[in-house]
């Protein structure tokens, strides 16, 4: 079947890890692609509670901190669905170590 292709290809030998990476790494990607809108100051300050914008706006430095936050953050995010792939453990192992 297609499924049993998939899962080899990309290197899972139980048959539900592939429906769990899908749905647990599409949640994450989801997250992750959700909050790239924040990567826009004028949305970020939307995004952010009144509070929390209060110490972002006034001080350059958290402005700065969190900008590299949320960058990272999303960035990171994306990069660790590919740190589940067996199929990149096995083979490419200097590339797992380097992604983690």
């Amino acid at each position: 079947s297609v499924y049993r292709t998939i899962s080899g290809i990309l290197g899972f030998k139980e048959i539900p890890s592939l429906a769990l990476y899908v749905v647990f790494g599409g949640a994450l990607l989801g997250f992750c692609l959700f909050y790239c809108q924040m990567f826009n100051m004028a949305v970020m300050q939307t995004m952010t509670i009144p509070g929390e914008w209060f110490w972002l706006g006034t001080k350059k430095f958290f402005h700065v901190n969190y900008s590299i936050h949320i960058y990272l953050s999303c960035i990171g995010g994306i990069f660790v669905l590919l740190q589940f792939l067996p199929a990149i453990r096995r083979r490419f192992v200097l590339f797992h170590r380097i992604n983690g």
